[in-house]
């Protein structure tokens, strides 16, 4: 696989991608991550785009800098920018669920990831439509019951 820099308006970086608890907008670094919203820096939005591109996958620091900062930045750039990834997912490098850091190599998207939407199961009984609520009392409660009667 080529690699190639990140950026907006790139044609071949999809519109969004689907995770655990979530999901991100590359192109407008917009990330919704259990109930939480956040716009993320380019360079945070890049890095994060990457992991999600092969999740499960070890991503080296070398890739990520050619990717996102185009073969010019360094370790700590990298650091920064996954340490704003790990607050805006809520989590901690110690009790990673969603970012790992393999030591010495990079990092990798723990979770699924795809740019399909989730699909949402059909309720059962009713091919995934609602019927309209029924008002008052069911038919089968006796007359003394009904509410608003009093013995």
């Amino acid at each position: 696989m080529a690699a190639h820099t990140i950026h907006a308006g790139s044609s071949d970086v999809p519109d969004a991608y689907f995770f655990e608890g979530g999901s991100f907008e590359p192109l407008s670094g917009r990330l919704v991550h259990l109930a939480d919203e956040v716009r993320l820096r380019p360079k945070t939005a890049g890095v994060f785009t990457v992991l999600l591109e092969r999740p499960g996958h070890v991503i080296s620091k070398a890739e990520l800098v050619d990717r996102v900062w185009g073969g010019a930045a360094g370790d700590e750039a990298i650091a920064v920018c996954v340490a704003e990834l790990r607050r805006a997912l809520h989590e901690d490098s110690s009790a990673a669920r969603l970012i790992g850091t393999v030591h010495r190599r990079g990092y990798r998207f723990l979770a699924g990831a795809s740019t399909a939407p989730p699909q949402v199961p059909a309720r059962h009984g009713h091919g995934g439509i609602a019927r309209p609520r029924e008002t008052g009392p069911p038919a089968s409660w006796p007359a003394r019951l009904e509410p608003g009667r009093r013995r």
